[in-house]
């Protein structure tokens, strides 16, 4: 995958979450999650949390085969 399509997801994403956070997106977008652990998961970015003290980049909802997982932007590339 070229780095620019990486760089996309993660714009869109943060874009999102600084102009319309709290929101779901109409289309869910495509991306991989890296852990700190190293495991990965392939899914779906479906929401958007505001940025908070906890998450001062804000906070990511991916949809996983199985399970729904908040994640920081930053651990997030596009597929």
């Amino acid at each position: 995958m070229a780095k620019t399509d990486l760089d996309e997801a993660q714009t869109e994403l943060t874009r999102a979450i600084q102009k319309d956070a709290p929101c779901t997106f109409d289309e869910p977008i495509p991306v991989l999650v890296t852990l700190d652990n190293g495991v990965k998961y392939e899914g779906v970015a479906f929401e958007v949390q505001p940025q908070s003290t906890n998450f001062p980049r804000g906070l990511v909802m991916v949809r996983t085969g199985n399970t729904d997982i908040g994640v920081p932007v930053n651990y997030i590339r596009g597929r």
